[in-house]
């Protein structure tokens, strides 16, 4: 099953999955923690920047964390997928 959310720029979860905490760790860098909410170690992250025109410069994911880097600070959307075979 899908986990998402909506962040604000500053790194607040504004709304999302139950168990999703999320960190902005410098300019336009988040970390999305999901510590046991992905069935399967393989996931594909999805952002969306909702306010603005940054780019991502780095999207990264793992069965408990992704980090996601833009050129700036802003506020976005998120989706992870798990991977099924």
């Amino acid at each position: 099953m899908p986990i998402g959310g909506l962040v604000s720029s500053t790194g607040n979860l504004l709304s999302g999955t139950p168990g999703i905490t999320v960190a902005r760790t410098g300019v336009g860098a988040y970390t999305i923690t999901h510590t046991g909410l992905m069935p399967v170690p393989g996931a594909i992250p999805t952002v969306t920047p909702i306010i603005g025109s940054p780019t991502v410069s780095s999207l990264q994911t793992t069965g408990n964390t992704t980090t996601v880097t833009f050129s700036a600070d802003v506020t976005f959307f998120f989706t992870i997928n798990p991977i099924r075979r």
